[in-house]
Order: structure tokens, then C-alpha cells, then sequence
């Protein structure tokens, strides 16, 4: 298997619109008989240069575009080549090729639209992205590995958390060059430690491969990671934010600040227990623990110090997890597997 690191495989979802993740080679995976090749991240992936460009025209969309339609006119001759080859998906494949090829021409074709429609082109261009796995498997599901697609969206959340840590760092050296208020600040660096590394860790602690077993389950997964990217690249946003509120540069008040660190946190902690914690756990202990984790997340910009107060709610929530699991209190319900249960397509 080859393929640049972060980026999900198959047709999932969940590919996000982040801008410093916009920028990839191509991947592929052999799964089965044939190469899946990366339909799911690699078919939607104009999405991340629309997010960040300026769709007024003020942007360089049309090199991005013309980057991307580089990588996407290969992706459509691999889904033909692997339609020749396997005639049981031929239908599967054929609906892929022909949807990337479709999205591909209104990307290039948005360009030509004037600057007042654009953001609306996009809209219905990336609803259209998403939905094009979906589509495409309604013809007959195609063989993937579990491992691999969990891995894959595990190395692109490391990637999202990395660069959350290094916003939040860059913004906190910058505010210690305008000599702000010391303790502020180590307040603002250990809160802002604590949440990265709970998010970490309330994400990794359980494997995902566990339970993706069908493209239903799979694709509620995938595409849950559009807000999970989403929510860890904002709060490393708002700790960037809450560094230059506490240095003097940002003209927002204290509980604006506090609240850019803690609403993405709550959503965090929302879609990772829906989707990536409750399919392991169905004990009522851990969920009645992420609704307080929650709650205390949302107050805590209302009280002095609140990304630290952020940091020290997610880290109680990960020492209660701990303690749990030491004690079996918490079991994984759900059988690994090696390949999805959802078959190859129908001959």
C-alpha cells in the first residue's frame, strides 16, 4: 500500500477542508483482487483548496483547480482500468469514474461563474463530492480493510492535531514578545497542552477498525470526521486567539475568547464519543461522563483562567476513562475484523 500520510482511503468520508491538508499525492490501496484507489478522500479533495480560497476571485482558485484536476483525471482512468479488470464491480467503478469526472468538470467550470455565485457553486459542488460514494456503492459494495481506513483517518487527525499545537505555540511566542502577563500566559500554554493532548488520547484509546464492519457504519464514521478535523483545527485556532487576547492584540473580551477554545471543544468531545467512543462502549458511566465533560466545557469560558479550566475538564474525563478501563469496568463490544462484512459487489 502506498499513500501520502493523512489521508483517508476509500469512500468513507469524512475527507475535510482544511486548508493545510489540501495539498496531496495520489494514493492507492490493494484491498482485494484489484486496487480501491482513494475514492472517498482523493474524489472530494477540491473541497480543502475551496474552503481557503477566496471564492470572490481574490484567491489563486485557478491554479488550485488546475493542481487538483492534475490528480483527479488519473483517479478517473484508474477507476475505468479497474472496471475493465474486475467485471463483478465493473457498475461500482463505472459510477465512480463518471461521478469524479462530473464533480471535476464543475470545479473547472465554477471558474468561469462570476464572484457573487461562487460561494453557492461551491455549496452544491461539494454536497455533490460527498455524495458520490455514496452513489457509487449503491451498485454493489467494494472489498476494503478496516486496519487501513482507520489508520488513515488516525494519521490525518495526528496531522490536524500537530498543526493545532503548532498554531497555538506561534501564537503564544508571538504574545511573549509583547511582554503580556507572565501567569496569563503559562495558564494559557498548559491549558492549551492539556486539551491537545486529551484529545489525543480520548481519540486513540480505542481503535476504530473494531467496528467498521459494513459502508454503513463506515460512511457515518468517515464523514463524522468533518467535524472532528474541523473542531481540533479551530481550537488550536481560538488558543491562537486567546494567546493574542491575553497579549493586548485581539479587541474581544475575556469570555469570547474563552468561548473560541471551548464551543470546538465540546464539539470534539460530542462527535468522538457518537462516533468513535459509543460504538465500543454502551455502559452508562462513560456517557454520563462526556456530558459532564461537556457542560463544564461549555462553562468554562464564563470563569478566570478558561483554557486552562478547558484542559483540566478533558483531562479529568481521560483520568475517569482510565480508571475505568483499569478496572474492566469498560468492554469493547464490538469483534475486530479483517475485511468488511460488506462483501465484494454482487457478480
Amino acid at each position: 500500500n502506498g499513500c501520502s500520510a493523512g489521508f483517508p482511503m476509500r469512500g468513507t468520508g469524512g475527507n475535510n477542508g482544511l486548508r493545510y491538508i489540501a495539498t496531496a499525492g495520489h494514493c492507492t490501496a490493494s484491498t482485494s483482487g484489484w486496487s480501491t484507489y482513494d475514492r472517498g478522500g482523493q474524489t472530494r479533495r477540491s473541497i480543502g483548496p475551496a474552503v481557503h480560497t477566496e471564492l470572490s476571485g481574490a484567491g489563486d482558485f485557478g491554479v488550485i483547480t488546475a493542481g487538483f484536476a492534475i490528480m483527479r483525471v488519473p483517479l478517473i482512468a484508474l477507476w475505468l482500468r479497474a472496471a475493465r479488470s474486475d467485471p463483478k464491480c465493473r457498475k461500482t467503478a463505472r459510477r465512480y469514474a463518471l461521478g469524479v469526472g462530473l464533480c471535476q468538470v464543475g470545479w473547472i467550470a465554477l471558474l468561469l461563474a462570476p464572484a457573487s455565485l461562487r460561494l453557492y457553486g461551491f455549496v452544491a459542488l461539494a454536497l455533490a463530492e460527498i455524495s458520490v460514494p455514496l452513489w457509487a456503492e449503491r451498485a454493489g459494495a467494494t472489498a476494503w480493510h478496516p486496519h487501513h481506513i482507520a489508520e488513515r483517518y488516525a494519521l490525518l487527525t495526528l496531522i490536524v492535531l500537530g498543526e493545532s499545537v503548532l498554531s497555538a505555540t506561534q501564537a503564544v511566542q508571538s504574545a511573549l514578545e509583547s511582554d503580556p502577563n507572565m501567569l496569563r500566559l503559562l495558564s494559557l500554554s498548559a491549558g492549551g497542552l492539556l486539551i491537545m493532548f486529551s484529545s489525543w488520547w480520548i481519540y486513540f484509546e480505542r481503535p476504530a477498525h473494531a467496528f467498521l464492519r459494513s459502508n454503513r457504519e463506515s460512511f457515518i464514521w468517515g464523514y463524522s470526521h468533518f467535524a472532528i478535523f474541523a473542531a481540533i483545527a479551530a481550537t488550536g485556532a481560538g488558543i491562537a486567539a486567546a494567546a493574542d487576547h491575553a497579549a493586548g492584540k485581539a479587541a474581544i473580551s475575556q469570555v469570547a475568547a474563552g468561548a473560541g477554545v471551548a464551543i470546538p471543544s465540546a464539539v470534539y468531545l460530542a462527535f468522538v464519543w457518537l462516533s468513535h467512543v459509543r460504538p465500543h462502549i454502551h455502559a452508562r458511566g462513560p456517557a454520563v461522563a462526556f456530558v459532564i465533560a461537556i457542560a463544564g466545557v461549555l462553562v468554562a469560558p464564563f470563569l478566570p483562567g478558561s483554557v486552562l479550566m478547558v484542559g483540566a475538564v478533558q483531562a479529568a474525563l481521560v483520568a475517569y476513562l482510565v480508571l475505568q478501563g483499569r478496572s474492566g469496568a469498560l468492554k469493547s463490544e464490538s469483534a475486530a475484523s479483517t475485511h468488511s462484512k460488506a462483501g465484494r459487489c454482487p457478480p
